[in-house]
């Protein structure tokens, strides 16, 4: 590992004797989850006796999900109305 490469912070927090790996910098990404680009990569970990190499977590699938609605009127014959949801997964 090149540690010029360690170009942010993850902040590791022990939660019900769980580890929670933390972006406080990233907007929008959902509490207990990173980034996909500081998933599945390595960082140094430092700590009273100097520091150790880990690897963050990677995801199930079932975390990564987008949800889209929208709503739109056409006119038709007959008029109506016509509601959609989408759901996608990444």
């Amino acid at each position: 590992m090149n540690g010029a490469e360690l170009d942010t912070y993850v902040v590791l927090v022990k939660l019900n004797g769980k580890d929670l790996y933390l972006d406080p910098g990233s907007a929008f990404t959902p509490f207990g989850m990173l980034p996909w680009t500081e998933t599945a990569v390595a960082g140094l970990i430092l700590d009273k006796n100097g520091g150790a190499w880990f690897q963050t977590p990677l995801p199930g699938s079932e975390a990564s999900e987008i949800q889209r609605a929208s709503r739109s009127a056409t006119k038709t014959t007959p008029p109506g109305k016509n509601t959609w949801k989408t759901k996608s997964r990444k």
